[in-house]
């Protein structure tokens, strides 16, 4: 049945992008964090020199 093997692709193609959506966000907030976690351990001088 083609409508059955369109409807399963579509199905994985979904499952594909939204696996890839995650991994994205997962990446976006690791690097936010990582971001964060230099802002703290710079000393306020070292941002604001004068």
């Amino acid at each position: 049945n083609q409508a059955q093997a369109q409807a399963y692709l579509a199905d994985e193609k979904k499952k594909q992008e939204d696996e890839q959506k995650k991994a994205e966000q997962k990446q976006q907030e690791e690097e936010a964090a990582a971001a964060a976690a230099a802002a703290a351990q710079t000393p306020p001088s070292a941002q604001n020199p004068n």
